[in-house]
C-alpha cells in the first residue's frame, strides 16, 4: 500500500477516534486484523501478494528440482522427486489464476 494512502487511512482513524469516546481497540479490533482489512481494501497491496504468492509457490519446488538433478545425491528418487517438485511449480499458478485479485469482486 503507497505511504499516503496508508496516512490518510491513519488519519482518517486518528479523527474518527478523536470523535468517539471509545478506544481504537473497540472501535476497530485488533490492530493486525485493521491493517489487514486495509491492505485487503487496496487492489495494488492485493496484486502484490498474489504474485508474491505465486511465485514463492512455483519457485521454490523449481529450485528444489534443480538442486535434486544437478546434485545427483538422492540416486534412484532424482527423477521422481524433480517431476513431484515440477508439477507442483504447476499447479500453484493454476490454482492462483482463479483467485487473482483484479478479477475477483469484494
Amino acid at each position: 500500500m503507497p505511504a499516503p494512502l496508508a496516512r490518510g487511512h491513519a488519519a482518517e482513524i486518528q479523527q474518527a477516534l478523536v470523535i468517539s469516546d471509545t478506544s481504537a481497540y473497540e472501535e476497530y479490533g485488533h490492530p493486525l486484523v485493521l491493517a489487514r482489512e486495509i491492505a485487503d481494501a487496496d487492489r495494488t497491496s492485493r496484486s502484490r501478494l498474489w504474485w508474491l504468492i505465486i511465485l514463492a509457490g512455483a519457485g521454490s519446488p523449481l529450485v528444489g528440482a534443480a538442486l535434486v538433478v544437478t546434485a545427483q545425491s538422492w540416486g534412484n528418487l532424482t527423477i521422481l522427486v524433480a517431476v513431484v517438485l515440477m508439477l507442483g511449480s504447476l499447479v500453484t499458478p493454476i490454482a492462483g489464476w482463479s483467485r487473482r485479485p483484479w478479477v475477483q469482486q469484494r
